[in-house]
């Protein structure tokens, strides 16, 4: 878009006034400052921008950074005062103390990175720049609004949990496995370098004897455990949202390391499932799934729950993130059970907890009376099978670990 600016304005009325008024020579500076507005004029139309974005990654976590790489390659007629601002999209906040920049050229390739912060979960897309042209006195303004994007997904944070509540059971009898993972120790089917995590135990002394350099034994994988992770975002604040997405990513990974079957399913303007496996690829298309929910303002949450009972596999264990239970809620939950082995059931009631690295709050004024509730009753569910777990703000999501 170009354009005379105010400025520009003034001066050509300016000049046209006093050549009306005085003629002679005002005619000859009305003539010249015309002239110059036309050759700026027409080099702006002829010159040409060449723009290009790079990005150092396209998944990160909430709250970590990346960097976009721009190059912009000018190519005037006559030089221009060039300025460069960088437009980021919402919930993606530069970091860099320079996200703007300024230049006097005809010519010229600019090359600079820019830090930036996922603050929000989602699917971005990044590399909007806009670029104002103007000749060196400012009379003549052009805006241009320039883009090369690159899509980002952000995904939910993580809780590095340890040591999660999941009871692994033999595939092919359904009986609770005897050792905390799932490997079948009676049958060694391979040896590997040692590292420093790997317990003296596991060492394997016959290798190490012939290969010179301590060996561990490796096992094949016998006892497992589907794991799916379930939540309804319908009528739900953003800080819930980006919570239970964190609690079902973690919970998502922490099976991913274990080689234990996962998926989700989620409850927005659709209903999103992904399938059960445990590959890396899985993880980031779970994680891509849990980006980019979309959210209605309406819904019902207990025919959702309803409509999972078919979707998850028999005897799987669930781990299910909600804010608050109403009766409603509480049965269609234990008419859920009958399929699985365990029901989780994560509360929470603030839609925050504390985050690793971060200090709880000096002061937590907010009482809650369900709690007191759910610890009366809590023996008498798990004998059932299901375990409720009250996150409060107060709290770390280290409550679900053992």
């Amino acid at each position: 878009m170009k354009f005379l600016t105010r400025k520009g304005k003034l001066y050509l009325g300016l000049i046209f006034i006093l050549a009306l008024i005085f003629g002679r020579g005002f005619y000859l500076l009305l003539a010249l400052f015309c002239a110059y507005l036309f050759l700026y004029l027409r080099a702006i139309n002829h010159g040409s921008i060449y723009f290009k974005t790079t990005v150092s990654t396209y998944t990160l976590r909430q709250m970590d950074t990346f960097d976009l790489f721009y190059t912009l390659n000018f190519q005037y007629h006559m030089p221009f005062l060039i300025s460069i601002e960088f437009v980021p999209p919402y919930y993606i906040v530069p970091t860099s103390p320079k996200t703007t920049e300024s230049f006097f050229a005809r010519t010229r390739v600019v090359k600079n990175s820019i830090v930036l912060k996922g603050n929000r979960r989602g699917v971005y897309d990044v590399g909007s720049f806009t670029i104002f042209v103007s000749d060196p006195f400012g009379f003549i303004r052009e805006k241009r609004k320039i883009s090369d994007h690159k899509k980002i997904f952000v995904f939910p944070f993580l809780v590095p949990f340890e040591k999660l509540k999941i009871h692994l059971t033999d595939p092919l009898e359904g009986l609770k496995a005897k050792y905390q993972i799932n490997k079948d120790y009676s049958y060694i089917a391979g040896a590997r370098d040692y590292n420093p995590d790997d317990p003296v135990s596991m060492i394997h002394w016959k290798q190490t004897a012939h290969r010179g350099r301590l060996t561990v034994k490796e096992f094949d994988f016998s006892a497992s455990k589907k794991v799916v992770g379930i939540t309804d975002f319908v009528q739900k604040s953003m800080k819930f949202q980006d919570y239970a997405s964190s609690i079902l990513a973690s919970i998502c990974y922490y099976a991913y390391k274990f080689h234990l079957p996962f998926g989700v399913i989620l409850n927005g303007a659709t209903q999103m499932t992904s399938t059960i496996e445990s590959n890396e690829y899985h993880l980031l298309e779970v994680f891509k799934i849990l980006s980019t929910v979309e959210v209605l303002n309406s819904g019902d949450g207990v025919e959702f729950l309803r409509k999972t009972f078919e979707l998850i596999p028999f005897g799987s264990e669930v781990f299910y993130v909600e804010r608050d239970l109403n009766p409603s809620l509480m049965l269609t939950l234990l008419q859920l059970k009958v399929r699985l082995s365990r029901l989780n059931i994560v509360l929470l009631p603030d839609e925050a907890f504390v985050l690793p690295g971060e200090k709880p709050p000096v002061y937590y004024f907010k009482e809650m009376y369900f709690p007191e509730i759910i610890g009366r009753s809590s023996e008498l569910l798990a004998r059932d099978g299901i375990f409720i777990y009250p996150i409060l703000g107060k709290d770390y999501a280290s409550i679900l670990e053992v």
